[in-house]
């Protein structure tokens, strides 16, 4: 089983994925085990959505290291959803090694998914 960390679930993209691993709509592709999911918030407002859904909120700096790595390796997160910025890379990296320390230590699989859209293109358009 998987316990999943999404970067951001307030927006529209964010709040459609937790809805979806919570109950999956019919006709859509199952997905897949998991334990517990977290969602990274900024506010109290967002923490409460999140609860909402049955996921449990997490405060953290995601460019802090050493907060991602204690987060990810206390509560064996093994799966990422990046959806905060997909121009840059270096705050994803800093997950990517959470994740391979946590797959070195436990040999659990571990994955890491970065979802974005091309609205950053056709609005400089």
């Amino acid at each position: 089983m998987h316990n999943i960390l999404l970067t951001v679930a307030s927006g529209y993209l964010g709040g459609s994925i937790l809805a979806q691993l919570r109950n999956p709509s019919s006709g859509s592709t199952e997905p897949p085990a998991h334990d517990k999911i977290y969602a990274l918030v900024r506010s109290e407002a967002q923490a409460q959505a999140v609860r909402s859904y049955g996921a449990e909120p997490a405060s953290f700096d995601p460019g802090d290291e050493a907060a991602i790595e204690s987060f990810v390796l206390d509560r064996q997160i093994s799966v990422v959803v990046w959806l905060i910025d997909v121009v840059s890379v270096e705050r994803q990296t800093l997950f990517i090694r959470a994740l391979a320390t946590l797959r070195q230590q436990t040999g659990k699989e571990v994955h890491f998914l970065q979802v974005g859209s091309d609205f950053y293109l056709s609005s400089a358009l």
